[in-house]
């Protein structure tokens, strides 16, 4: 927002800056042109300062003295607003709780900060010890990139939730390690893309419930979870793209029920029980991904699942999508594709254990499965 009776509002805000956030005299923290700049002291009651600042002036941008300190946070912050941007810089400023809530999977707890508005981002620090996280609960295109959350007590970012809801959330180049429960909270509606992020030893890495809701998950990696990325619900209408993941040591690779509607494709999972386990009412397109060393099942359809794994078609967020096969489903330790559902699963152009159709059929496979033809790969 352009400031208006400039030559009031300048010397309030210089007062502002220089007594409530107590900022480095020599940085010039300014307002120019519609960009408020504040670099600040690596202390709660300077970011909150800040934060009330940005709040006031609809944007801006906050960075601090020190490129290389700790931030004790005692308390959850809320920031109700637009167009802010916290940086932490070089990924070494430590934002670390030290409130009376414990590390545990209560709910209700503080988090660090939860987000009402558009287009803000939270960049480049390290988060140490917050009950919660991150919280975007309601508005548009707002981002979370390059944090590390070394060690997560109940969620580490959260999309939506108490009713309300965000649409665009970007939540890029993050690493989650050590979560007992979620990493990533997506709730009810909204939409989301999480992308290029690290998931180690996380029980739930990106967990989302609800009724409805757009989600996107590509080219992420995931090692080490005891259930795997996991999506349920969807009877309004929830629809997921799983896209470029790679998943390694999980019960399961991938978790789809309820109503949801997925498209999985090009994706790596490995050395887990279950690659892909879908059951209820779900529908999935299953397309171009590696399903290696499954302990169990590569892929397991239950229910009155509707799938596609090679020249078939199934409805996703009501358009038909063709699946073109070319999975390849290696190693398990049981079947490579179990059909527990009533209906005929289409599992054409895919390569399995076994290389002609009456062997795929007799070893790889249970259930109404069309595997003819196979995938053949050119020399």
């Amino acid at each position: 927002m352009k400031l208006l009776h400039l030559s009031f509002f300048s010397s309030v805000l210089s007062v502002v800056v220089l007594m409530l956030l107590k900022c480095n005299p020599d940085q010039d923290n300014s307002v120019s042109n519609d960009i408020l700049s504040l670099q600040i002291e690596c202390t709660e009651s300077a970011l909150r300062s800040a934060l009330d600042s940005i709040s006031n002036q609809d944007g801006g941008k906050i960075t601090f003295q020190s490129d290389h300190d700790t931030v004790d946070v005692s308390d959850r912050i809320y920031f109700y607003g637009n167009n802010l941007v916290l940086d932490g810089g070089q990924q070494e400023i430590v934002l670390r709780y030290t409130g009376p809530d414990d590390c545990s999977q209560t709910e209700g707890q503080d988090h660090f900060i939860e987000i009402h508005g558009d287009n803000n981002k939270i960049t480049n620090f390290t988060l140490l010890g917050f009950p919660d996280g991150i919280h975007i609960q309601s508005g548009n295109n707002n981002v979370v990139e390059n944090l590390k959350f070394p060690y997560i007590c109940e969620d580490a970012v959260t999309n939506n939730g108490r009713g309300y809801e965000a649409f665009g959330t970007v939540i890029r180049n993050c690493y989650f390690e050590g979560s007992e429960d979620k990493a990533v909270m997506i709730n009810n509606g909204g939409s989301v893309v999480v992308e290029e992020c690290e998931f180690v030893n996380c029980a739930q890495p990106v967990r989302a419930g609800g009724r409805k809701g757009e989600y996107t998950v590509r080219n992420c990696s995931f090692r080490g979870s005891s259930t795997g990325p996991r999506f349920s619900g969807g009877a309004d209408g929830m629809v997921l793209f799983f896209e470029n993941n790679q998943v390694n040591d999980a019960k399961y690779g991938l978790r789809v029920y309820g109503f949801v509607q997925a498209v999985v494709r090009e994706n790596i999972f490995e050395d887990t029980q279950y690659g892909i386990y879908v059951y209820d009412k779900a529908r999935i397109s299953i397309e171009k991904n590696r399903i290696l060393e499954s302990g169990h099942i590569g892929v397991l359809l239950e229910d009155s699942v509707l799938a596609d794994l090679g020249g078939g078609n199934v409805s996703i967020d009501e358009e038909s999508i063709s699946s073109t096969g070319e999975n390849i489903l290696k190693g398990a330790g049981t079947k490579e594709l179990v059909n527990k559902t009533v209906f005929e699963v289409k599992a054409e152009n895919n390569l399995w254990d076994h290389s002609t159709v009456p062997e795929v059929i007799a070893n790889d496979i249970w259930g109404a499965v069309d595997v003819d033809p196979l995938y053949e790969i050119s020399p």
